[in-house]
Parts: structure tokens; C-alpha cells; sequence
């Protein structure tokens, strides 16, 4: 594995301790983040740094000590442009792996694994588990907030048979183990569902949900993580501009605004909150791809 000209010693970083094997999977985060801005670059797409990566390329010039991964907003159009390009774009081991509400591109030589892609896995042992990056699409949401409330209603209904879907599917594969799943209010959700939809069906009707507002000064991130929480809804003034950042050996592109977009997040930004991000990343390797490593589990 080529670390991407990182040092991938251990060392100390605002008071963390950071193990080297944190920095063999930043190192390859980064030369994820290089294949995203050849192709943004290329088909003249823009993007942004977001959440704990905007705070780390603004705070610390690079990863906050205690993060794991590397989080990218697009516009919604740019973003559905990136999927399409992407997908021929890369090649092995690199990986577009495009979800519900958003994308991540993968390394396949590598492994990550999070609390969600063990459940994928127990319904398709060919998904893809290399260390990734996150990419999220920055829809219009609702001036109004009536309407946004509406929307965020719709959208937790749609995510609740979306997991339905699954706990079904796991129960099919293993009802001994999965018992529980009988009395779920989303299996039957999802049952009740599928009576007039199939699972492409739905997935259709959830995107076209995350489009519902065509027109608004606010834009967001309305994925599973963000869906519609305040501190994830921004004017869309802000995004209109960009800047380069240094981001450890190499630069990512900031909003112009990024000041606003982080005292809305974070408050008071500047001040250190060792271990407050949240992450479901159960185990990586970077040096080890996912298919020989879950051969083992």
C-alpha cells in the first residue's frame, strides 16, 4: 500500500494520540479525495468540504485529530452528474457505490466497515467494504417551516420502509435469529408498502422526495444523517463560492462562507470537543482488502 506521501508514525495532535493505523486509512481517505477532484475537475463539477472535514480543514488544516473519514457536499444537479460520470470514470480498485441519498467511493484493496454495511452485507456478500468517503447531495429545502415539517414527516415515513425492507430481508435469511423482526411497526410498514410498490419503485419515490422543493434560499442535506435537522440547512448564498484549503499533504475546496456554516454547526468552532463526533465505523484496515478480510468473520 502507497501512503500518499503521509507520515503514518504515531503522534500527538491537540492532546489526541494518533495511532498509525489511523493514519495508513486517512492516507488512503486522501488519495480518495484526489480521484473525486480529478473527476470534479475534469467535468468542471464543484464540491465542497463538509461537517467535521470543513472544521478540520479550517481548524487543524487537515483531519481533526479524532476523526475517522472525509465528508464531501455537492449540489443536488452536480451530484447527479458526478454519479454518472464517476461510475465509468473509476476504475479498480477504485469503487462508486451510490446509496439511497447519497454516495461513497471505495477503495476494494482496503477495508471498512460500518454498523449499516454489516447489515447489507448479510443480504449481499458482494457489497463493497473498502475505506471510503462520503459524498451528500445539497437539496432545496422549504423556506416555510409548515412545509419543511411536512417534508421531514414524508421523508422519516419513506426511511422507516426503507429499513423495513431490510430487517424483512434479514428475517427471510434467518428467521431463528431474526425473530424480533416479526413485530417491527417498519417490517409491517414496509409490507404494507409493497402491496402497491416494488423496492425499485420505492427507491424512485424516495428520490423524487429529496427533490420535492424546486426552489428556495435554503439548500440542505437531507440524507439519513442529516434529514432536515436545522444545524444541516444553510443559505444557499453561502455555497456560491469557494476556497482552497490546505488539507494535510494536498488542498479541498471550502465554502466562501465557511465562518457561518460552522458557528450554525459548531458554535463556537475554535474551541476544542475531543471525541464529540459520532461515527459507526465498527472495524477498517488498510492494508488488508474487505473480501479477505471478512473471510474470517
Amino acid at each position: 500500500m502507497i501512503y500518499n506521501n503521509i507520515n503514518i508514525k504515531p503522534e500527538e495532535r491537540c492532546g489526541y494520540y494518533v495511532t498509525s493505523d489511523v493514519k495508513k486509512l486517512w492516507s488512503v481517505e486522501l488519495d480518495l479525495l484526489e480521484q473525486l477532484k480529478k473527476i470534479c475537475t475534469k467535468h468542471d463539477i464543484n464540491y465542497f468540504a463538509a461537517g467535521g472535514t470543513l472544521l478540520g480543514a479550517v481548524r487543524h488544516k487537515g483531519f481533526i485529530p479524532w476523526d475517522d473519514d472525509i465528508d464531501i457536499y455537492m449540489d443536488a444537479q452536480d451530484y447527479e452528474r458526478f454519479c454518472q460520470i464517476a461510475s465509468d470514470e473509476l476504475q479498480p480498485p477504485y469503487y462508486l457505490q451510490i446509496m439511497h441519498s447519497m454516495a461513497r467511493i471505495r477503495n476494494s484493496l482496503t477495508t471498512a466497515v460500518t454498523s449499516g454495511d454489516l447489515q447489507k452485507l448479510k443480504l449481499d456478500k458482494n457489497y463493497n467494504c473498502g475505506i471510503f468517503i462520503d459524498i451528500f447531495p445539497l437539496h432545496y429545502v422549504y423556506d416555510n417551516k409548515l412545509l419543511r415539517l411536512v417534508h421531514k414527516f414524508r421523508l422519516r415515513i419513506l426511511e422507516r420502509v426503507g429499513a423495513g425492507y431490510t430487517k424483512n430481508g434479514l428475517l427471510k435469511n434467518n428467521p431463528r435469529k431474526y425473530w424480533k423482526f416479526y413485530f417491527s411497526k417498519a417490517v409491517a410498514l414496509w409490507k404494507l408498502f409493497n402491496l402497491f410498490y416494488d423496492y425499485d419503485e420505492y427507491l424512485s419515490i424516495y428520490k423524487r422526495e429529496f427533490a420535492k422543493c424546486e426552489k428556495s434560499t435554503l439548500v440542505g442535506q437531507i440524507s439519513l444523517f442529516g434529514l432536515l435537522q436545522d444545524k444541516y440547512i444553510y443559505n444557499k448564498q453561502w455555497y456560491d463560492l469557494a476556497l482552497d484549503f490546505p488539507f494535510e499533504n494536498t488542498t479541498i475546496r471550502v465554502p466562501k462562507e465557511y465562518d457561518l456554516i460552522l458557528k450554525k454547526a459548531y458554535g463556537d468552532y475554535m474551541v476544542y470537543k475531543k471525541g464529540t463526533a459520532v461515527h459507526t465505523m465498527e472495524f477498517f484496515d488498510a492494508e488488508v482488502p474487505y473480501k479477505e478480510k471478512l473471510k474470517n468473520m
